[in-house]
This record gives C-alpha cells, structure tokens and sequence, in this order.
C-alpha cells in the first residue's frame, strides 16, 4: 500500500471535524471539487479611515483550476471524465487576470458598513497560487466595524471552509452556515493614504507559508484535531517535496 495515503485521509478528516464538526465517517467529497483538502484562508484590515482590505488565498492550487475552467477562463478539456481539473503551471496567471474572476471575487467577498455595501476594487495579483488576491474596499462610512461575508468557492461545492483572521489576532471560520461575520477593525492606521498599498505589499509576506498559518488558526478554532489535520498535511507536502 502506498504509505501517503493513510496521513492523507487523517489530515482530511480531522480537517472536516475540526472545522465544521461533520463526522468522520461523512461522505467523501465528489472528484469535481477538493473541499476537503487544505482551506481557504482570508485576512481583513483597516487600510484607512473609510477603506479596508481583504486579502483572499486558495487552499489548494487544483481549486484554482477547478474555478478557472466553471468560470469559462480554462477549456473544456482541461476536465476529466469524472469532473475532476488538475492544476498546471500558468493556471493562477490566466486566471488572476481574467474579469470574470474579478467579477466572482466582487460578488462572493462583500463588505458593508451599517448595512451599506462598500465598493470594491481588485487590485493587480502577483502570484495568486502563493500569494493570494487582495480586494481594496471604499466604505461609505467609518470602516471601524464591518460585516464581510465570504461565499468564495461555495457555488462549487457546501462544504469549502475558510479561515479568517484580523486585526488583534481576532479569527473565524467561514462555511455555508456562517457566511457573513461582523469584524471590529478599530482605528484607523496613520498615513493611512499609504495604508492599500501597504496591505498589497504585505500579501506575499504573509503568504509565505499558506500551510503554516492554516495550521494556525486551525489550532485556534478547531483544537487537536485541526493541529493533526495541518500537521498531515505539511508532512506530505514535505514527502512530495
């Protein structure tokens, strides 16, 4: 027996426990969709007075293909018979470029401010495998305290999750159940004409180890079971490696 495939159904099902208290023993995910595997993860800021940042990251780089080819941005072909899209190099380019990715983004990662929707605008990507793709919010009023509610990849399949964090190590996890959550963001930065750009220039940084900060806030909301899902996890990344 292939000796990776008992740390991968560990990690996946502790993942699944952890984080959305679905059993064990639940359905395995349809091929089409990986929503079982590593999770999104999102970070909320205050960039100014009035505007704030969301910094959105893929869990998995078959995920970006995967939405790439039910956008339309990747050919038909690219899906297997059993509805399945692996990932290959170039993916995240085509896709991080494509207006029907920035339309999704903008429709599915909503921000309002007393219940008035804040206008977003997709900034330039670097590398949307690692880095993510940020999105800059101008809100009508003072973006001290504001609903984002994240529906990113659950038109694919429920059961995605993402985990999100903020300012004063505040986190939460997003699923179907939970889309929307209210975020103190407090004062706003000084300099605070810098403060878009300074969220954008932050985003590879941040993104360095995607792994690393899900095994994070996994251990913050979802307790052993989320440590063993991330530590399977880095340890095939590791092996493959």
């Amino acid at each position: 027996m292939n000796d990776t495939r008992l740390p991968r159904c560990l990690a996946r099902a502790a993942v699944v426990a952890a984080l959305g208290g679905v059993p064990l023993l639940a359905a395995a995910p349809t091929a089409s969709a990986h929503p079982f595997g590593p999770p999104q993860t999102v970070e909320i800021s205050r960039t100014g007075d009035d505007a704030v940042s969301v910094l959105w990251r893929f869990g998995a780089t078959d995920d970006i293909s995967y939405l790439g080819a039910g956008l339309g941005v990747l050919p038909e072909e690219r899906m297997t018979l059993d509805g399945a899209v692996f990932y290959e190099d170039g993916d995240d380019d085509l896709l991080a470029e494509a207006d029907a990715f920035h339309d999704y983004l903008l429709e599915r990662l909503v921000v309002t401010t007393g219940g008035e929707a804040c206008e977003g605008e997709v900034q330039p990507a670097g590398s949307l495998a690692s880095d993510g793709i940020e999105v800059a919010y101008a809100c009508p009023t003072a973006a001290d305290r504001v609903d984002l509610t994240v529906e990113m990849l659950l038109d694919q399949h429920p059961a995605y999750r993402t985990l999100a964090s903020g300012p004063a190590g505040a986190r939460q996890v997003y699923d179907a159940q939970h889309p929307t959550h209210t975020w103190q963001l407090g004062p706003a930065p000084s300099g605070s004409d810098d403060g878009a750009s300074d969220a954008g220039s932050r985003a590879g940084e941040q993104a360095t180890s995607t792994g690393r900060s899900a095994a994070l806030q996994l251990s913050a909301v979802g307790g052993g079971a989320a440590v063993l899902a991330a530590a399977g996890w880095l340890w095939l990344r590791r092996r493959r490696a």
